[in-house]
Parts: C-alpha cells; sequence; structure tokens
C-alpha cells in the first residue's frame, strides 16, 4: 500500500509522556519511515517500468518511420526510372507523344500520392515523438512526486 502525498503532509506522531523527556514515541516514527520505504520503493519500480516502456515505444516509432521512409523513396526511384524510360522510349514515336503524356500524368499523380502517404508518416512520427515526449515528461513526474 502506498502513502499518500496527503498522509505525508498530515503525519503526526504522539509525544512521549513521562517526566523531564521530550519528543515524539519511536515506535510510531519507525512504523510511519518504514511505511514511507514501501512506498518509495514502489514509486521507483513504477518510474522504471515507465521508462522501459518509453525506450521500447520509441524504438518501435523510429523503425516504423524509417522503413516507412525507405519503401516510399525506393518507389519514387523506381517511378522516376519508368518515367525516364517512357520519355526516351518516346522520344523517336511522335504519334505515342498523347500516350506519354497520359503516362507521365498517372506517374506524377502516384508520385503526389507517395509523397502524400511520405508527410503522413512524418506526421505520424512526429506524434509519436510527442507521445513519448508525454510520457518522459509523466514518469519524471511520477519520479518528482516520490521525492517530494
Amino acid at each position: 500500500m502506498t502513502l499518500t502525498v496527503d498522509e505525508v503532509r498530515n503525519i503526526r506522531f504522539p509525544m512521549v509522556r513521562q517526566p523531564n523527556e521530550d519528543g515524539y514515541r519511536a515506535s510510531a516514527v519507525d512504523n510511519f519511515i518504514d511505511r514511507l520505504e514501501v512506498s518509495y520503493a514502489t514509486i521507483v519500480d513504477e518510474n522504471e517500468q515507465l521508462k522501459a516502456n518509453l525506450a521500447k515505444a520509441d524504438t518501435g516509432a523510429d523503425a516504423a518511420f524509417k522503413a516507412a521512409q525507405e519503401r516510399l523513396s525506393a518507389e519514387i526511384a523506381r517511378l522516376q526510372a519508368e518515367n525516364n524510360e517512357l520519355r526516351s522510349g518516346a522520344k523517336g514515336d511522335a504519334g505515342s507523344d498523347q500516350a506519354l503524356r497520359a503516362a507521365q500524368d498517372e506517374l506524377l499523380a502516384v508520385r503526389a500520392e507517395l509523397q502524400t502517404k511520405l508527410a503522413q508518416a512524418n506526421a505520424e512520427k512526429v506524434a509519436a515523438l510527442a507521445a513519448a515526449e508525454a510520457a518522459k515528461a509523466a514518469a519524471g513526474a511520477s519520479e518528482s512526486t516520490g521525492q517530494a
């Protein structure tokens, strides 16, 4: 059972009631320190677990972003090569000019779609990093609460 901040703030120890003695009853102080130690250990363990979860989330988000970025970059390169190939093949064939324009328009549309997907992947990475930062802040707040 963990102690609340209010319990720690509001603790009052009974005074020793013997003549010529001032101070608190040692058994009450010892019991409170024991409870405080258990609560602190629980908070430290929870904080370590949150840090580990955050590290896993950071690694997963970065890996997913890099994979998506590589996949989209490869697709863009492939489409650019295909576009160049169509252009070079169409130079000698004046009748296929209209077909070339249609193919080029299609490739430009696919490229725009891929760039949109890349932008979405970037936005997802930013959101994942923001969530990771929020989790770090929550872990830091939990740790500072445990130290207070």
